[in-house]
């Protein structure tokens, strides 16, 4: 998903607002669909409680991205 590279891609450059945007974008086109996305991004951007919050929201929904959850280096 492009909307996911290019968040934590622009928060890493210190460009905030770009990265919000464009979680703005994932988050319009996917809603809750994209529960462990969205937690991928908050974790890349050091927001560990809105990951952990959207973590809980994959969960509920039965993402199947959680099958990732120990293994993914975007969670770290």
């Amino acid at each position: 998903m492009s909307q996911e590279c290019l968040s934590a891609i622009y928060d890493k450059l210190g460009r905030h607002a770009d990265a919000e945007a464009e979680l703005a974008k994932l988050k319009a086109a996917l809603g809750d669909d994209a529960a462990y996305q969205n937690a991928t991004i908050y974790a890349q951007w050091g927001n560990r409680a809105e990951a952990l919050e959207f973590l809980e929201t994959a969960l509920r929904l039965r993402d199947a991205g959680l099958i990732y959850v120990k293994t993914d280096p975007l969670l770290g």
